[in-house]
């Protein structure tokens, strides 16, 4: 991220916008913090929170998502913050499935979680 600072009045929008994505972070968390005791996995709770955030809108979402990962890098030390002791090397992750939404709803038996990525990505 190497370029010329952003202007001014950028500057002063992002703030106005970081303030409020702070407060909407804030209470995204114990959100989050309830799917990862619900879920069986973390990317599971990753691709949950993920397909809320593509659904709202782009800029909101970029923006809470660069607020968090600010917020992730300021509070956490540098030897934790890159660790990922559940990552497998590339390709040995197996098919993510879930069998009922977060609202006990079955999903269709030909549901994965790669497929609607792959949907989403293409439209």
């Amino acid at each position: 991220m190497t370029r010329e600072p952003a202007p001014a009045h950028i500057i002063a929008a992002a703030e106005q916008d970081y303030q409020a994505m702070r407060q909407m972070l804030a209470a995204f968390i114990p959100t989050v913090r309830a799917l990862l005791a619900e879920l069986p996995t973390e990317v599971e709770a990753v691709t949950e929170v993920w397909l809320t955030l593509v659904s709202q809108d782009r800029r909101a979402a970029a923006m809470l998502g660069a607020a968090a990962i600010v917020q992730l890098a300021r509070t956490s030390s540098p030897t934790t913050a890159g660790e990922c002791p559940d990552a497998a090397p590339s390709g040995a992750h197996p098919q993510v499935t879930a069998p009922t939404t977060n609202t006990g709803r079955q999903r269709p038996p030909d549901y994965d979680r790669a497929s609607a990525y792959a949907v989403d990505q293409q439209g």
